[in-house]
């Protein structure tokens, strides 16, 4: 298979994909590249394949926010912000809430801070 991603880095794309009569010592697909002769380190599929995968899933879901964020019903009011680790639910995948916009943050804070000393907010 010949493999191309950029004119510096073509070469021969090798492929090791091992047969073995125990599945419980099933040895990992291998990859690596072979350029003027000499080979490249190799490399497992199987981590790189869920690197790149990992890497997609990251991009996509970046993206969704991204457009999430140019479509928000009312952009004045709200905004898109990433949840801080330690108040996520291991169990539920969110990174990202919609909350209110920076103005209204303050605002409320404001409200809060002039009722805890008695005086009417601003």
């Amino acid at each position: 298979m010949r493999l191309s991603i950029r004119g510096d880095i073509s070469g021969l794309c090798i492929l090791k994909i091992s047969a073995c009569i125990r599945t419980e010592n099933l040895p990992s697909p291998a990859w690596w590249l072979k350029k003027d002769g000499i080979k490249e380190p190799e490399s497992s599929m199987r981590a790189d394949l869920f690197a790149i995968v990992q890497s997609l899933l990251i991009l996509a879901e970046e993206m969704v926010v991204l457009w999430a964020e140019d479509n928000l019903r009312c952009p004045q009011a709200q905004r898109i912000a990433i949840l801080p680790e330690e108040r996520r639910d291991p169990n539920i995948a969110i990174r990202y809430v919609v909350t209110a916009s920076l103005k209204h943050e303050q605002r409320l804070a404001d409200f809060i801070k002039a009722q805890e000393q008695g005086t009417p907010p601003a």
